[in-house]
């Protein structure tokens, strides 16, 4: 989706168990022309922040 509408996207997941089923993690964000910047894993809790005007992943704490 990044790539086809040329724009950054974020995509954003809990992890572990929520109401009734268990979350897999893994948020990420891709840069306008469809590369992953950046992606936590399935396991640990953390944040992706990216410049929106580099496009460059500025922090990731997990």
């Amino acid at each position: 989706m990044a790539k086809k509408f040329s724009m950054p996207v974020l995509m954003s997941n809990c992890i572990g168990f929520c109401d009734n089923f268990e979350s897999v993690g893994q948020r990420a964000i891709w840069r306008k022309d469809g590369v992953l910047a950046g992606q936590l894993d399935s396991t640990d809790e953390g944040i992706l922040i990216i410049n929106t005007k580099t496009e460059e992943v500025l922090m990731r704490m997990i």
